[in-house]
């Protein structure tokens, strides 16, 4: 279940690791990650079903003898399920929601190790539906995601008091859209790739009006 962050031009977002499933026994009971541990062990307080850690109880990794990870909930065939509580020990980060299958999916909330957070839905391990992100210097983005991007219909604030508001794809405005700056000056129109490109109107503090075609800004 590890975290990447990825650069999406406009902003930073996360996505996860692609997974790739691995097993790991300890006293005769297995889990079932897709977190790389090498030379790692765990404890677990729950019970052991068919050789695999089931239901409820407190799974806790070591890594080269130390603690690190923890996750506290429920599994099923060695894989978390339902509502749990997963902590990362380097970097330190938690996400406290749902799971399907050992992946965050469902509703859920991460605090991560930069000190950003996330709030809402998530599928396979990713953002995915609604959400809101808000980095640790207060800019928000609110609205949809996929795979992990702001995707679809959003809300960004910046901390400076910019705001935007409109389509977005891949991380970044794209579609149509409105651009308010703090002073007053708004730009209403296109937007291509993060830039006003396209046909659009921008009005000035002063009332005063420019229309027509923009390229890069």
């Amino acid at each position: 279940m590890g975290i990447v962050v990825l650069s999406v031009g406009w902003k930073e977002t996360v996505r996860a690791t692609v997974p790739v499933w691995q097993e790991y026994g300890s006293g005769g009971c297995k889990v079932v990650s897709v977190h790389p541990r090498p030379n790692a062990s765990f404890t677990w307080t729950g019970r052991c079903q068919g050789g695999y850690l089931d239901g409820q109880g407190v799974l806790q990794w070591f890594e080269a003898g130390s603690p690190s990870d923890k996750f506290v909930g429920s599994f099923v065939q060695g894989k978390a399920q339902g509502k749990g509580i997963l902590t990362w020990a380097f970097p330190a980060a938690r996400y406290e929601g749902e799971f399907v299958a050992g992946l965050r999916s469902g509703q859920g909330s991460q605090v991560f190790a930069n000190g950003d957070r996330y709030d809402g839905e998530w599928r396979d391990d990713q953002p995915q539906g609604r959400g809101i992100y808000v980095w640790i210097n207060e800019d928000r983005y609110e609205g949809e995601f996929v795979a992990g991007l702001a995707q679809g219909k959003g809300r960004m604030e910046w901390n400076d008091g910019t705001r935007y508001e409109g389509d977005f794809f891949r991380g970044q405005r794209h579609g149509k859209g409105v651009k308010t700056w703090i002073k007053g000056s708004r730009y209403e129109g296109d937007f291509v790739n993060g830039q006003m490109q396209g046909y659009g109107e921008f009005t000035l503090r002063s009332g005063r009006v420019f229309r027509g075609r923009w390229e890069n800004s």
